[in-house]
């Protein structure tokens, strides 16, 4: 949106050209907050000491950002004979009718539209960069740089670095959780990462950088492994397959035919590694109920789901409002066992679910069905428009963004990458960028 970011921008005046410079280095300096922060900043003395911080640097960065895409507004270029995503531009449109009829029926949540406001404005300056250009590049090393950092530091404390400050760790079963708190959000990240990895491993055609991306991938592999994440290595895994078969260009019945057995497999080694991981936790006895058995296979997750289906069916149009699930999941885990006759259990190391672990399913219970079914449309169509972009041309960036979608979506139907604000920037810029490289000089609409 501004001049270095656009470089095909031509001005009227030749003292837009320091204005434009300017704004540029505004803008990059807000989405380095924003990406730095929401990976490195925390705040020791506050009781919320990684979130808080991160969230709070998302909101000047977006800030920022946003006040240069507002004073920018006239170096935009113009793109009238473009080639545009109709159907999911019109998607995205209802879906964010949807979310704001859903505001409207219930309290106002400031904070979240905060955030969300913050998060728009770093995705539409994502979506603004060049197809081609220095820009891009820039934006994918700092958000390598922002993962790897964490991933190192977290595989540095399997091997007995202590941090030089005293916090107090977002659960987990490891001090692993380097500067994000927990392991399971460094696991996240680094499958997003190494899925990207994966991609540059390979399309790219440059050794040095092939051989970088596998560095990058061995380490993301590591931080997965040693966290003993197996949600991560699952979702890595259904983007690899599909990323590997895309790029062979093989048949679209053996594509289906992995895809399945990538799935099943995933399934298959996340229970075993569940039933393996929770005997050291917890004391299992013969006459433990089939809902406790999967409590335990689930590391407890029943109860979130649950509150979330309740919420769900008593509000089915709008849901219970933006950020509402925090505060109702407790009253509606209740209502849900009066309504199952069965009692969901709370994990051991905590007394209250503030996430339900299920991304689309914590949507629909906030914002309503519509809303959670035109995600799902937009989701799965911005996935199709990049697979089929992907098989078409040998740019790694198209394959890098198709498995960071495919690994996010997949990793949000165990976890909640959109709620921790590294991975969802990640996820956000992924989008954002997807959407931009489908905007392309044509002959006719989409």
């Amino acid at each position: 949106m501004i001049r270095h970011a656009l470089p095909q921008v031509k001005t009227s005046d030749d003292a837009d050209q320091p204005l434009g410079r300017m704004l540029t280095l505004v803008a990059w300096t807000g989405m380095a907050i924003a990406l730095f922060g929401s990976a490195w900043f925390v705040d020791p003395g506050a009781d919320a000491s990684f979130d808080a911080a991160k969230r709070v640097a998302i909101m000047i960065g977006g800030t920022i950002v946003a006040t240069a895409l507002v004073l920018g507004w006239r170096l935009v270029p113009s793109l009238p004979a473009a080639k545009w995503p109709r159907r999911l531009l019109m998607t995205g449109a209802l879906l964010a009718a949807a979310c704001f009829a859903s505001s409207l029926a219930h309290p106002f949540d400031a904070p979240f539209w905060r955030i969300a406001a913050a998060f728009l404005a770093l995705g539409l300056f994502v979506a603004t960069l060049p197809v081609g250009g220095v820009a891009v590049p820039r934006l994918w090393r700092w958000s390598a740089v922002a993962v790897f950092v964490n991933a190192l530091i977290s595989v540095f404390q399997h091997a007995g670095l202590t941090l030089p400050w005293s916090v107090l760790r977002t659960g987990g079963r490891f001090d692993s959780g380097a500067l994000l708190g927990n392991e399971g959000s460094v696991a996240m990240a680094a499958c997003l990462a190494g899925s990207a990895c994966l991609a540059w491993a390979l399309v790219n055609t440059s050794r040095p950088k092939r051989g970088w991306a596998a560095i990058g991938l061995l380490i993301c592999l590591a931080t997965i492994f040693l966290n003993r994440q197996v949600t991560s290595a699952a979702a890595m895994m259904v983007a690899a397959v599909l990323m590997i078969t895309i790029h062979a260009r093989l048949r679209g019945t053996i594509l289906v035919g992995l895809f399945v057995l990538g799935a099943l497999a995933s399934l298959g080694l996340y229970g075993w590694a569940r039933d393996r991981a929770s005997v050291d936790t917890t004391l299992t006895t013969q006459s433990e109920t089939r809902v406790e058995r999967l409590e335990r296979l689930t590391t407890y997750r029943l109860g979130a789901h649950a509150a979330a289906l309740e919420m769900l069916i008593t509000e089915p149009l709008t849901g219970h409002g933006p950020g509402s699930y925090a505060r109702l999941s407790q009253e509606y885990r209740l209502r849900a066992e009066l309504r199952w006759h069965t009692r969901f259990n709370l994990p051991p190391n905590a007394n209250a679910h503030v996430l339900a672990h299920q991304d689309t399913l914590q949507f629909a219970a906030e914002f309503g069905a519509p809303a959670a079914l035109l995600a799902i449309v937009f989701v799965l169509t911005l996935m199709v428009r990049m697979a089929r972009l992907a098989r078409d041309n040998t740019d790694p960036e198209t394959l890098a963004l198709l498995g960071v979608l495919v690994a996010g979506t997949t990793l949000s139907l165990a976890w909640f990458p959109l709620h921790v604000p590294l991975t969802a920037c990640l996820l956000i810029f992924a989008a954002a960028r997807s959407l931009r490289l489908l905007i392309t000089p044509g002959d006719k609409q989409a």
